[in-house]
């Protein structure tokens, strides 16, 4: 007659399974250690609980094993849904059962900005940092000392006047000695001009006027260094606020699930290893925000030293940028007026220019003079003024006139080959950053997909854990890794492309024209 009976019961328990409504069986009672179990497994509802888990109970029940008669509560009877309980922890374990994982607050992920005002606010940056930083002020300084170079070696064609004045000379020792009244000695006026000089002035003048240009271009090529410097640490900033905002959210989800974890353990003890799992996440994720925090000052340190700005709460933070990577073949075209190839370029024409110089101060030099002196002793009688041409010539210098020419020559073809040097580098340069901004980009999506999918996948193994008991906590915890890991990914590597189309344009010497600037 037992058996009969437990055939009965068998049946009526399918049936409920099948018939969607559900009567929520607390079989805590039914394991064989007699601890009762949390709530994750003992209740379940229709639409949660499969018929597999009505079978597991069913059969629980059929153990021979006490429990309470099954009670109705479908929806139509609990609008709460809420099981019936019969003590303190089972109170404890039935809140747990509407525990939800997730905060109610928005990630600041997949929004986008303008890319238009987002423009502005780099642009004033860049305005700032030109301002501000020590490098581009010395190389401003340094471009206007070049322009100073060239005035004077202009001034070297003109006339050169020399004034003297000479005390009347102590005469001692032995020898003829020359009357005062005849002494010539006073203000002397000394009056020299280049005649012919083989083009060494000229030369001159233009090695000059190139090393300026250059000295200008060097200015050019460190606010564009400088520009693309700023424009990647913004984007170091904004990304790693975005970290951090995402770390921040996990570290709530972690916080949420040591606390549920741990209600379950006060009931089942054997569920302390869960426990233990959970905070070793939980510290994990605290380490990883404390990381990025610090990260997030060490990006603020940098733009402070290069902007003078300690604050950048106008920084936008959303995730989309609205940044495409511009065309290879139209940046190819602009790396011939990139300023550091336009100074190698007039440093070379400068070096040409200093090398024939040299090369004609070695020659004959030919000068006109004209002098006077007037004597300070009033008896003495004065010269007239004279003037003459003078003919200088440095016949032998033991060889370091040639070796001066040899050197100068060796300097102008170096400058040459630096100007290659330079456009094979920025061309390779171009290539790779408009590359690796197209393969990041499009990888950010990827990880965009991805950690939807991963999202979704966390989200049913945690209720699988919660309510049916066929997922562990390892595979909760590590659903939530995966989750977190490739939205930071997707973080990461789309600023990483940002990066990349900042450097593409500063390459091409065309930065701080795509701002605006």
């Amino acid at each position: 007659m037992l058996n009969d009976k437990k055939n009965q019961i068998t049946i009526m328990l399918l049936a409920i399974g099948l018939s969607g409504i559900s009567y929520p069986v607390y079989a805590g009672k039914f394991f064989s250690d007699n601890r009762p179990q949390a709530n994750k497994s003992a209740f379940f509802s229709s639409g949660k609980a499969s018929d597999t888990a009505s079978e597991t109970t069913a059969s629980s029940t059929l153990s021979g094993a006490k429990s309470a008669p099954p009670t109705p509560t479908s929806s139509f009877f609990k609008p709460d849904n809420q099981p019936r309980v019969s003590d303190e922890h089972d109170r404890q374990q039935a809140m747990s059962s509407t525990f939800e994982l997730d905060s109610p607050q928005k990630s600041a992920t997949g929004r986008s900005a303008n890319s238009i005002m987002l423009k502005h606010y780099i642009a004033k940056m860049v305005k700032a940092a030109k301002a501000y930083t020590p490098q581009l002020r010395e190389a401003d300084a340094n471009a206007q000392a070049a322009e100073a170079d060239v005035d004077e070696a202009k001034g070297q064609r003109l006339p050169q006047v020399s004034v003297g004045l000479q005390s009347q000379p102590a005469q001692f020792g032995s020898g003829e000695r020359v009357p005062d009244d005849e002494q010539t000695n006073g203000l002397s006026v000394n009056m020299t001009t280049p005649v012919y000089d083989w083009g060494y002035n000229s030369k001159t003048i233009e090695s000059k006027n190139y090393s300026a240009k250059a000295a200008h271009n060097n200015f050019s090529a460190q606010y564009e260094d400088t520009s693309y410097k700023v424009c990647s640490q913004l984007a170091e900033l904004a990304k790693q606020k975005l970290i951090y905002s995402i770390s921040v959210e996990f570290v709530d989800r972690m916080q949420r699930l040591v606390t549920m974890v741990q209600q379950i353990s006060e009931v089942d003890s054997g569920r302390v290893s869960e426990l233990t799992q959970a905070r070793a996440k939980l510290l994990q994720a605290l380490a990883t925000k404390d990381s990025t925090a610090a990260k997030i000052r060490d990006a603020e340190i940098a733009l402070n030293k290069l902007t003078g700005y300690s604050s950048f709460k106008d920084l936008p933070t959303e995730e989309n940028w609205g940044f495409t990577p511009a065309s290879t073949k139209a940046l190819l075209k602009e790396v011939g007026n990139h300023p550091t190839i336009r100074q190698a370029r007039n440093e070379a024409m400068a070096a040409y220019n200093q090398a024939s110089a040299v090369k004609s101060s070695n020659l004959p030099q030919l000068n006109w003079v004209v002098q006077k002196t007037i004597p300070i002793n009033n008896s003495a009688y004065e010269q007239s003024w004279q003037t003459y041409l003078n003919v200088s010539w440095k016949l032998f210098q033991g060889g370091s006139g040639n070796a001066q020419e040899k050197a100068a020559a060796a300097r102008a073809e170096a400058a040459k080959h630096k100007v290659e040097e330079q456009e094979l580098l920025l061309t390779n340069n171009i290539m790779a950053a408009v590359h690796d901004s197209e393969t990041m980009l499009s990888q950010a999506e990827q990880y965009h997909q991805l950690a939807q999918e991963t999202n979704q996948v966390r989200k049913d193994f945690f209720e699988q854990w919660r309510q049916l008991n066929k997922r562990t906590l390892l595979d909760v915890l590590t659903a939530e890794s995966d989750y977190y890991n490739n939205q930071v990914n997707e973080v990461t590597t789309r600023f990483n492309g940002y990066d990349q189309i900042f450097n593409s344009y500063a390459n091409s010497g065309e930065l701080t024209s795509w701002l605006g600037l």
